[in-house]
């Protein structure tokens, strides 16, 4: 004798079960990120010196970000895992005094992921070890280096944490280091920095925008984001390509020239992938170094190379670090431009020497 299940008792039953499947798929996706990691530094001859569950841990604590999206786009603060601090100022390191001491030369590294760190200490970032070396020299001052980067940032959403938050920590000097997420994305419409914000503001309206502020905490959902919504790609065509140069020039020249009158100095740093010249690449590297699409990314870049010496105009200095691994036979990318500690060290010697003349001139003439 068959039992009839009322249509509603149905219901809640299909919907008890989609909540299982769904609760289900999360589990699986959380345990693989952990136990099958998707970081590609993990188990990577540039990561030899340090074990392998303090890699998939570093991992770990990297996806476990979580994020804020009103004002801006930033890491919600106070954020302690074992591998990254977000502080409450929402930047990664230890806490800093807002407003800042009379004693303290104050410095802010901007860029995305690969000044964020990924794979790293807080203490191996770009940001940390440059604080590091700088300390070692006896300035009447503190130096303070802090961590500006931001997964996935460029230049337009990287001038909107310049003028709505970085501002507010009372920088002396502004080290920007760009170039690898801005070749893979095309430039927001406007000839000026306003302009480009406004349009950025829209964006964030959008769809997608709406999404992303909504699934990034539920993996299995934020996995299925990024696949549909991912807004990288690589640009094929000469004009897209050097109209994206020059919106990117113009950004940063103007943001030079607006930071100058608030008596700023900047250091541009134009940063190198894994497929820029005289590099000896190992086995690992060379699977990214030989992708087209890569390939094609540090065309882009080349052509943004091009510019340095107009936005050398404007700002106070200019690096380009494209062949500051010529001759390096070490592994020194995990994959096509995130470095570990040896890669992060030599880009520091680099920016270090640009920057140590400019600082000391600024705290002899202040004393």
């Amino acid at each position: 004798m068959s039992v009839q299940v009322s249509y509603k008792k149905q219901f809640v039953l299909g919907i008890m079960l989609i909540f299982v499947i769904l609760i289900s798929i999360e589990g699986i996706v959380r345990f693989s990120e952990y136990t099958y990691t998707e970081c590609a530094f993990v188990g990577t001859e540039m990561m030899s010196g340090i074990d392998l569950s303090t890699q998939k841990q570093m991992c770990s604590d990297f996806h476990a970000l979580e994020f804020r999206f009103e004002p801006y786009l930033e890491y919600l603060p106070n954020q302690s895992q074992k591998t990254i601090n977000i502080n409450s100022n929402g930047t990664r390191g230890t806490d800093f005094d807002i407003p800042k001491s009379n004693d303290t030369f104050r410095i802010i590294v901007v860029g995305g992921s690969t000044i964020f760190g990924s794979g790293t200490t807080d203490e191996t970032t770009i940001p940390g070890l440059l604080e590091q070396k700088l300390n070692e020299k006896k300035f009447d001052k503190k130096i303070e280096v802090i961590n500006g980067g931001l997964s996935g940032s460029f230049s337009t959403t990287e001038i909107y944490r310049i003028y709505n938050k970085y501002l507010d920590f009372e920088p002396n000097l502004l080290i920007i280091y760009s170039g690898w997420n801005d070749a893979q994305k095309k430039a927001l419409d406007g000839s000026t920095n306003e302009e480009r914000l406004d349009n950025y503001l829209k964006e964030k309206d959008s769809l997608s925008a709406f999404l992303s502020k909504n699934v990034r905490n539920i993996r299995s959902m934020d996995l299925l984001y990024n696949t549909l919504f991912s807004d990288t790609y690589t640009l094929r065509s000469e004009v897209l390509i050097k109209q994206n140069a020059d919106a990117w020039k113009n950004t940063w020249m103007q943001t030079c020239t607006e930071l100058q009158d608030k008596n700023i100095d900047t250091i541009f740093a134009l940063q190198p992938i894994v497929g820029h010249p005289k590099k000896f690449l190992t086995e690992h590297e060379e699977q990214y170094a030989n992708n087209p699409n890569y390939k094609q990314l540090t065309k882009i870049i080349d052509v943004f190379a091009e510019s340095l010496p107009e936005i050398e105009t404007k700002c106070k200095n200019t690096i380009d670090l494209r062949n500051v691994f010529s001759d390096t036979t070490e592994e020194i990318y995990y994959d096509e431009g995130h470095m570990g500690l040896l890669g992060n060290t030599m880009i520091v010697d680099e920016i270090y020497d640009v920057a140590y003349p400019i600082i000391k001139q600024e705290i002899d003439s202040s004393s």
